[in-house]
């Protein structure tokens, strides 16, 4: 599975400037995908051990939140606020560090990656509040499916 997730990601990479500016059918089949992949374990280790929490997910979403509910009232996603958002970043390899202290199987590193991916393609946009938008639709269809698979804390 892990194989497949690394693919998937990597097929994001190229596609991600297409979802960031209209979503589609291909961009939830890839929510779905990495909700689904971050919410199971591995056949090899213990139940959870591996998963991502929901605590983990909720954490970055708050923040985003945060962004999102500031930039709802502006005409574009600029200055501080373009700041604010860029700077999830390292605030995520900050929470990547973190988790892999205390759990090396965690499959965080593939959830910061894939939000890199987005996060660059948002920068890339033109039209970076519409892509912001898409951007906060995204991670609400990633933790959805990452709860829909069983997601837990």
């Amino acid at each position: 599975m892990a194989k497949d997730i690394l693919e998937t990601i990597k097929e994001a990479e190229t596609k991600a400037s297409g979802w960031i500016n209209q979503i589609n059918s291909e961009t939830i089949a890839f929510t779905l995908a990495l909700g689904a992949f971050l919410a199971k374990t591995d056949k090899n280790s213990k139940p959870y051990r591996d998963a991502l929490t929901t605590s983990q997910l909720r954490n970055f979403f708050g923040e985003m939140r945060r962004i999102h509910m500031k930039v709802r009232n502006k005409q574009e996603l600029s200055g501080d606020l373009l700041r604010d958002f860029l700077m999830l970043s390292p605030k995520l390899a900050y929470a990547e560090a973190r988790v892999l202290q205390s759990k090396r199987g965690s499959k965080i590193k593939e959830f910061v990656k894939a939000i890199n991916i987005l996060i660059t393609a948002v920068d890339r946009a033109e039209k970076k509040k519409q892509a912001f938008e898409n951007f906060v639709n995204i991670i609400e269809a990633i933790v959805a499916y990452h709860k829909a698979n069983g997601g837990r804390d």
